[in-house]
């Protein structure tokens, strides 16, 4: 016993003089990385968002999530609303007037003579006159318009006058319910890039952001486009920059939305949910998993619905790391990583882009008739990637535990893609928990990290 008491002590030693060594060693550089990156010698796992998607059985949804009635700030009734959506060959809606929670499309506890008879909407639901392609509504859903906005469905309430973003998404988990972000930064969101750099306006919003969706899964998104703010640029921006803090760990989803408030404004911006039938608990589980593409079209006719960029079907090959999109109507595909267009082409291989692909990647097809999103593809380098392995050596040792502390008392500073390893406990922060857990981990108390334990 006392020589296991020794030999522990003289382990324990050495770990703090190592430790007082980096910690006070003046001119101590932070690396970036284990050893400079060698190409096409990665091996990645590539988590796909569609992987649970039958390509070849599943149907093609068009989906409007985002639109208002005169009942609180459009101009025309629920019921043309409706009509004129079913027109131009939607399959899903929700009407989201502000602060107003939609019930049912023939409610009779408001102005009837806005709404749908019983009738009419046992018609549209069976798509009677329409081929049998129904149409279906999303029940409780409301824009709560108090401050920052956000798309409330399967929730019955309304903010009040004090709500905050996040006591709505709050509110909206605990009913339980789905919400995502509306037009993120608002009409201040063009002050939140300069050029393709992040302003602190910017870097605001996007911790902001970040930090609600580390901690309410319920809230599965954000709008990439709002035909109402013009399809703002910085709107994906925002997105990109989400995403380079929350993957793989947190899939934030991609939304796409009319935003309008009248007939005329519908039909452009929209998101194509796949599915094997229209239901509702289907339509859900989309929304929820990612098994959805968004777009922006630049007509918004039934005749040239079909004009914009159609995704046929996306293929992983997890031993090439390889993503290969076919498709339709577009002339090009764009692979987007950490907010930067890297590559063009049908597929990308991941071994090509080692330097510039970090926790995700996304594609967007464009085309003559618009512009469509892929939801984001989880990055993880399975050959280096190690939660608490911060200097990237391949190992957690006493260095990370002493660049971590560095960190946290000031000294020193990370690397975006270092806080990523070193947010041990996967709550999207470092503190004292992370660091407590490290010490945990290196005096063999656990084996496994939270974070490590998220992603499995």
């Amino acid at each position: 016993m006392f020589d296991f008491i020794k030999r522990k002590n003289i382990r324990c030693f050495c770990f703090i003089m190592l430790l007082s060594a980096v910690l006070l060693s003046p001119d101590m550089s932070i690396p970036t990385s284990a050893a400079e990156n060698i190409e096409g010698t990665k091996d990645y796992e590539i988590i796909n968002p569609y992987e649970s998607v039958n390509w070849s059985a599943f149907g093609k949804y068009k989906a409007c999530l985002h639109m208002h009635t005169d009942e609180n700030g459009g101009l025309q009734s629920p019921k043309e609303m409706i009509e004129d959506c079913y027109k131009k060959g939607y399959d899903i809606a929700a009407i989201t007037d502000h602060d107003i929670t939609n019930t049912t499309w023939d409610r009779n506890d408001r102005n009837t003579d806005k709404y749908l008879t019983t009738e009419r909407l046992n018609e549209i639901k069976d798509g009677t006159d329409r081929n049998g392609r129904g149409m279906i509504g999303i029940p409780l859903t409301t824009e709560q318009s108090v401050f920052d906005h956000v798309n409330t469905f399967w929730a019955n309430f309304v903010n009040g006058s004090d709500a905050t973003i996040e006591s709505k998404i709050a509110k909206c988990e605990e009913l339980g319910g789905i919400s995502h972000i509306n037009h993120p930064g608002d009409a201040s969101s063009s002050l939140c890039f300069d050029g393709d750099q992040i302003t602190e306006m910017g870097r605001g919003f996007v911790d902001k952001y970040t930090k609600i969706f580390l901690k309410y899964p319920s809230c599965v998104g954000i709008e990439a486009f709002n035909a109402g703010y013009g399809n703002r640029e910085s709107f994906r921006l925002i997105w990109d920059h989400i995403l380079m803090n929350t993957m793989p760990k947190r899939m934030v989803w991609g939304f796409s939305s009319d935003d309008t408030h009248y007939t005329t404004g519908t039909g452009f911006n929209f998101n194509i949910m796949l599915m094997p039938e229209n239901t509702e608990e289907n339509i859900r589980y989309s929304m929820e998993n990612g098994t959805f593409y968004a777009v922006a079209a630049l007509t918004n006719t039934a005749d040239s619905q079909d004009s914009f960029p159609v995704i046929d079907n996306i293929v992983v090959n997890q031993d090439k790391n390889l993503i290969t999109i076919t498709g339709e109507n577009y002339d090009v595909i764009e692979w987007v990583a950490d907010s930067k267009i890297i590559a063009t082409g049908n597929s990308i291989d991941l071994n090509n882009f080692e330097d510039k692909v970090n926790n995700y990647i996304r594609a967007q097809l464009k085309g003559p008739g618009g512009m469509s999103l892929t939801q984001p593809f989880g990055i993880i380098e399975k050959s280096t990637a190690k939660i608490g392995d911060i200097d990237g050596i391949g190992e957690v040792n006493a260095i990370d535990y002493a660049l971590l502390k560095r960190h946290l008392l000031g000294l020193g500073k990370l690397s975006v893609q270092q806080i990523q390893f070193a947010d041990v406990d996967g709550n999207g922060f470092l503190n004292a928990i992370d660091f407590a857990f490290m010490r945990q981990y290196l005096l063999g108390m656990i084996k496994v990290f939270p974070a490590e334990q998220a992603i499995r």
